[in-house]
């Protein structure tokens, strides 16, 4: 279901982000990214999970984090720009004695920090998933929130692909809402924006997902676990 395509969350953190609550990534060899003239759609019909509410600020390549749970061998992180311009997709290692509740995903990019910098930071759709397999074929991966920096933690924002089916969301069989079309951008990457309220746990959490796509005739439903992070 979350092929090789796949990516998709960012959490409040003050100064520094190397902080003690941040383990960071290992990379052999390059990002696999690029940036073409031709736009590109997204490989999946999730495109991005993301722990908190994007702000319109610039988006910052350097402070991309993601929810990371204890056990962690590896991650696979995907990214596509709005526009379908850039894409990138590359297997992170995550040291085993490394400390931290959040992963710093670093290097995010090898050559192209200027052209990332020039998008809003909900204009770059991440989505982001543990894995032991680099080639990031995993058939029913945990997908890992990015966190948006400095954002309340309230809420989870879902960007799909629905191929103009009607969508609506929900976590762990509650009640769905009915995702919204974003207005006046290309719908080249993403058509679907679902937020859903959530309340974060005194520990850390596996949720499920549950995503459902109407196309007027039948209803396709898919799920995809997602860890939570404790609330702080």
């Amino acid at each position: 279901m979350l092929r090789a395509f796949f990516v998709s969350v960012m959490f409040a953190m003050p100064g520094d982000v190397v902080a003690q609550d941040v383990a960071v990534t290992s990379l052999s060899g390059s990002v696999n990214e690029h940036f073409d003239t031709t736009a590109r759609v997204a490989g999946s019909r999730l495109v991005s999970v993301r722990l908190g509410t994007a702000r319109g600020l610039a988006f910052d390549p350097s402070n991309v984090q993601v929810v990371r749970p204890v056990s962690l061998a590896g991650v696979c992180v995907r990214s596509i720009s709005r526009d379908g311009l850039y894409w990138m997709r590359t297997y992170y290692g995550v040291e085993a004695t490394a400390s931290g509740k959040r992963l710093l995903i670093e290097p995010f990019t090898s050559s192209l920090d200027q052209i990332l910098r020039s998008y809003g930071e909900g204009e770059i759709a991440i989505v982001a998933f543990s894995s032991v397999d680099a080639s990031c074929l995993d058939q029913s991966p945990l997908v890992l929130p990015v966190l948006v920096p400095e954002g309340a933690p309230d809420r989870i924002e879902v960007l799909l692909n629905s191929g103009s089916r009607r969508i609506s969301a929900g976590l762990d069989g509650g009640e769905q809402v009915v995702c919204v079309t974003p207005q006046n951008i290309e719908r080249i990457v993403f058509d679907s924006i679902c937020t859903l309220a959530v309340v974060l746990s005194d520990r850390p959490t596996q949720r499920v997902l549950q995503v459902a796509m109407d196309d007027g005739l039948t209803v396709v439903r898919e799920d995809y676990k997602i860890f939570l992070p404790a609330h702080q």
